[in-house]
């Protein structure tokens, strides 16, 4: 999986983890995704192969909000890059 970084708020992060337990819908996760792409420092092709194995991205995006609830009780910031 390539390493890249995006600027998500808290907001979308939770949308993506939703997304992946099939929550949302189409139409909302395609808005989130083509925020990810167009913040992405990543390569696109390899970013968009990598969002499409959901496993592995469903693990990245759990960790990440994970991590985000924590920080969240301690500071309430709304925007964290990655």
């Amino acid at each position: 999986m390539s390493k890249f970084n995006v600027i998500l708020s808290y907001k979308e992060l939770l949308i993506l983890k939703h997304a992946l337990e099939k929550k949302i819908t189409d139409k909302e996760m395609a808005v989130v995704m083509a925020n990810c792409l167009e913040n992405s420092t990543a390569d696109k092709e390899q970013l968009q192969k990598d969002l499409q194995d959901e496993t592995k991205l469903y693990e990245k995006i759990s960790g990440i909000v994970e991590t985000l609830r924590e920080e969240w009780k301690h500071n309430r910031k709304t925007t964290y890059s990655f």
